[in-house]
């Protein structure tokens, strides 16, 4: 835009303007200009907003908060050309990058350079809530001129807005690319936009759905205690950060207070809220009220208490440091607004705004109060008879009762209860300090100031463990007794109480004995023998095995059986199948006339005469075999003789079984022959 005249003053915002967030940031060459003052450079920018900001409210329904102004004190800044195309895209890459984080929904830059080719301004078209595009740039101090000065940012946000360059079309206001100029392409008016102008800015606004819509003032009293997990919208209408949290200790409003902290420790990390318009006028002697409580903020970090005033600035009313010890309660803090230059006016607003570095430093707030004074202030009353009621401070003392505290409340207290008697649901009764340790014990509350005495509970029973292991709640030892069993005193139940039940002889597998209840005989695969039984009386079943007995036979029985009948036995579980006993023996006459001791199958194997079980060889002469009979056909006949005579002569015939044939083998088989064997 090229640079020409006019002036225009403030407007107050109007109920249903959608609000648009905005950030400025201010090279070190605008910082330069007004006298290297940072306080100078922010009344600048926010005098020459109340002028614009009053341009769109008149025109569009378009108002402006105004979230970080940045001043560059020093160079190197980011912003080094004076080209005004590559002066944009460097805010572009800034704010798009290292400031990303920052609130808006547009950003502006306010350069003292002279920017060449005689442009004045340079901005972005239809970038409104766009981080690519919602950027512009205006050389403000090219002149004096206050008029000219709104108009040229004002035309600027206007081709944020989406509006086009007007000149030529009749109604050429603020839009016209000449800022000054007069006819015959535009009107010279440039306090306010044609309408034209107004329509595409005004449709381009109603594409926006990330502007929120101004709601009409709060009249007062504005107060707010945070009752719900969400920030109220209807009372504070700039919300950066800020958090409702159940986080604080003991907030007067139990059980939440507004939460402030910082993101990062960047210089624009931290939280920020903002009230609605609240309309002060004609309230009498005003005051803001508020309670603080700081938890994890280091020492010498702050909390900022800010209101809006008539001259559309931020007043800083109090400045809240740390001492770096965590607080254990809220304070109160006052101020009367009475003292604030300004602060009886229809958009009055309070703003919070923490110093700290992290998410961890937390400045909490509770009970925001703004209006006439309030009365002296209520709290829970604990009265003797143990009610509660809510009253001041004074108004409970002159009842005798026990204050809680400014804005406690009686469902969040309780109050001590005078005792009372308590009939126990086991009968008897006790003196309980209040209903709930009563009903805690399961009884029945007789009411405060009663005594057991007076109080008629029935009487104590008690548990009775019967002899079968089953239990009774009985009237008393007595009645135990009669039924045979053990009183476990009074006031003890069935269902406190384990009984033991009875035991008798038990038969394990292994053939003992042991006394024990049916539940444990029965896991230890026992036989259970009946409640009272016992083990002297008891025969149990002894474990039974094969059992070898002398006569080879093999049955199965205990051990003790076995060994009485002399038999062997080979262990519990054994059985017969498996086991071939060990036959009796006896003497065995072989053929060869020998004697051995074996039992009869062995003998019979082997060809022999079994003489009998228990026979010995001792006591048993064997037949001998005859030597004469050569043939060994049991015969003695001619043929043996003829079959030695044949043996003899082939050299076989060794029959006194020295080791050769000789004559002596002859005539000893001749001496056998012939005397028969």
């Amino acid at each position: 835009m090229r640079p020409v005249g006019g002036e225009q003053g403030p407007a107050p915002r109007n109920t249903g303007d959608r609000i648009t967030d905005i950030a400025f940031d201010a090279d070190v060459e605008y910082y330069n200009s007004l006298g290297s003052n940072v306080a100078n450079v922010v009344n600048d920018i926010e005098s020459l907003m109340n002028g614009i900001e009053g341009i769109y409210e008149n025109n569009t329904d378009i108002s402006y908060e105004q979230t970080t102004i940045i001043v560059r004190t020093a160079e190197p800044d980011p912003y080094t050309s004076t080209n005004p195309g590559t002066l944009l895209g460097q805010l572009d890459t800034h704010w798009s990058g290292s400031l990303s984080s920052v609130r808006r929904d547009v950003a502006h830059l306010m350069t003292g350079k002279n920017v060449d080719g005689g442009v004045i301004g340079i901005a972005f078209l239809s970038g409104i809530c766009s981080t690519g595009s919602g950027y512009g740039l205006s050389q403000s101090r090219y002149t004096s001129n206050v008029t000219l000065r709104r108009s040229l940012t004002a035309h600027e946000l206007g081709h944020n807005w989406s509006a086009q360059h007007c000149d030529g079309s009749g109604s050429c206001n603020i839009m016209c690319s000449c800022n000054g100029c007069g006819p015959p392409d535009c009107t010279g008016n440039f306090t306010s936009f044609g309408a034209g102008e107004a329509t595409q800015i005004i449709n381009f606004r109603n594409s926006r759905s990330c502007l929120i819509t101004e709601p009409a003032p709060v009249v007062p009293p504005f107060f707010d205690d945070f009752p719900i997990s969400t920030i109220d919208l209807n009372k504070w209408v700039y919300i950066d950060g800020a958090s409702v949290s159940t986080g604080s200790i003991n907030p007067p409003s139990p059980t939440r207070a507004v939460q402030l902290n910082a993101t990062a420790a960047g210089a624009y990390d931290d939280d920020d809220l903002r009230s609605h318009f609240i309309n002060m006028v004609g309230v009498t002697n005003p005051q803001l009220t508020y309670f603080v409580e700081a938890r994890g903020v280091p020492s010498g970090k702050q909390l900022f208490v800010d209101v809006w005033t008539s001259s559309l600035r931020w007043v800083n009313v109090n400045t809240i440091v740390s001492d770096g010890v965590d607080d254990s309660a809220f304070t109160q803090y006052t101020t009367a607004l009475t003292g604030v230059s300004g602060a009886a006016h229809a958009e009055f607003r309070v703003r919070f705004r923490p110093d700290v570095d992290s998410s961890s430093q937390n400045w909490y707030i509770d009970n925001v109060y703004v209006g006439a004074p309030q009365g002296p202030p209520t709290g829970a009353c604990c009265l003797a008879g143990g009610t509660c009621v809510s009253d001041t401070a004074a108004g409970c003392a002159t009842q005798g009762g026990n204050y809680q505290g400014d804005n406690t409340a009686c469902g969040n207290v309780e109050c001590p209860q005078p005792p009372g008697a308590c009939c126990l649901d086991t009968g008897g009764c006790v003196t309980t300090l209040n209903l709930g340790l009563c009903l805690a014990l399961h009884g029945v509350w007789q009411g405060a100031g009663t005594t057991c005495a007076n109080a008629g509970c029935p009487e104590p029973i008690g548990a009775c463990c019967l002899p079968d292991g089953s239990c009774s709640d009985v009237a008393d030892e007595a009645a135990c007794n009669a039924l045979g069993g053990k009183f476990q005193g009074a006031g003890v139940l069935c269902e406190q109480t384990s009984c033991p039940l009875p035991t008798g002889a038990c038969c394990l597998d292994d053939g003992s004995c042991i006394t024990a209840d049916a539940a444990t005989c029965t896991a230890q695969s026992g036989t259970f023998n009946g409640a009272g039984s016992l083990c002297v009386n008891v025969t149990c079943p002894q474990p039974s095995g094969a059992c070898c007995l002398p006569s080879g036979v093999c049955i199965e029985t205990d051990e003790d059986n076995c060994l009485g009948q002399s038999g062997v036995f080979n262990g519990v579980g054994s059985l017969c199948v498996n086991f071939t006993c060990p036959q009796p023996v006896g003497a065995c006459c072989l053929a060869s006339g020998e004697c051995v001791e074996t039992d009869q199958n062995g003998c019979t194997a082997q060809g022999g005469t079994f003489s009998g079980v228990g026979s010995t060889c001792a006591a048993t002469k064997c037949a001998q075999p005859c030597g004469c009979d050569w043939n060994n056909s049991g015969d003695l006949s001619s043929q043996d003789f003829f079959d030695f005579i044949s043996a003899f002569f082939s050299d076989n015939g060794d029959f006194n079984m020295d080791g050769v044939t000789t004559s002596q083998d002859f005539f000893d088989f001749i001496a056998c022959f012939f005397s028969g064997c």
